[in-house]
């Protein structure tokens, strides 16, 4: 960890998860993709299917249907790019509370991009909060959050955000801030 770090090379994580569907499964999973956030990983993959000898593992069933619980565990939020450098994301699932981090970079023309499946952690819709720097800033003001199906793009323009730490929250509707 210490070399990837020192020469600011991304880690990647496969190859994962290739368990029944059963709740010891879903905890491997999470306890993986956990793992991953903790590090700041710059991806996952998962393993999609393969069959040994009648018995199917991945994402799907011997009966060839998707095994559910192990595809709500893959469809956390997670962050797809940043404009800057990511310094931590976490999902609490118990809580369905996402949070990320990352220092801002205004030489960066793409966008912070976070993956979100609202219909599956999200039904009832979500409170989204991004502090810059200890303050709470809001759209429109040198900053476009931009709100797509599956997607939440936030892009910061204002150079003096540059090297400041944004730090994005989404919780569900009734969660207290």
């Amino acid at each position: 960890m210490a070399l990837r770090k020192s020469q600011n090379a991304p880690l990647f994580i496969s190859q994962f998860g290739n368990c029944l569907n059963s709740v010891e499964c879903i905890e491997e999973i999470n306890s993986v993709i956990d793992s991953c956030e903790t590090n700041v990983c710059n991806g996952w993959s998962y393993m999609g299917y393969k069959s040994f000898g009648g018995l199917a593992v991945g994402l799907y069933g011997v009966d060839g249907g998707l095994e559910g619980d192990k595809v709500k565990a893959l469809q956390r939020p997670w962050v797809k790019a940043v404009q800057g450098m990511l310094t931590q994301t976490k999902f609490k699932r118990n809580l369905t509370v996402f949070q990320a981090s990352w220092i801002v970079d205004t030489t960066i023309q793409g966008k912070t991009e976070v993956y979100i499946n609202w219909e599956t952690y999200y039904k009832k819709g979500a409170q989204i909060q991004l502090n810059i720097d200890g303050q709470q800033v809001y759209n429109g003001f040198s900053i476009d959050v931009v709100l797509k199906k599956n997607h939440i793009l936030i892009h910061i323009t204002s150079s003096a955000f540059n090297g400041k730490e944004a730090f994005l929250l989404i919780v569900p509707p009734n969660y207290k801030i």
